[in-house]
């Protein structure tokens, strides 16, 4: 049901499913690249993106999608960088 100053209206059942961004990001040098893990929502996908600047526009290319795990965990390891310098962002999908 919604409601406001003009009145209300209901609708069939609807479905909320609300997530948790993505918490505690942390990234590491390792032997084949650089691995990247956070805290999520369990088995909720969530996609990492790219860009080489940050100066408007920014152009974000997606590099990995992939589900957390039960616990809500996930882990990407980037090894291709040799492309100078990068910026990544995770986001739920």
């Amino acid at each position: 049901m919604v409601t406001n100053n003009y009145g209300s209206v209901t609708s069939s059942a609807a479905t909320l499913f609300v997530f948790l961004s993505p918490q505690n990001l942390t990234v590491q040098n390792v032997a084949v690249g650089l691995q990247m893990q956070f805290a999520g929502t369990p088995y909720y996908r969530y996609s990492l993106q790219s860009a080489t600047n940050l100066t408007p526009p920014t152009s974000w290319i997606s590099i990995f999608t992939n589900t957390a795990d039960v616990n809500g965990n996930w882990q990407f390891t980037d090894t291709n960088l040799n492309a100078g310098q990068k910026f990544y962002r995770a986001e739920g999908q």
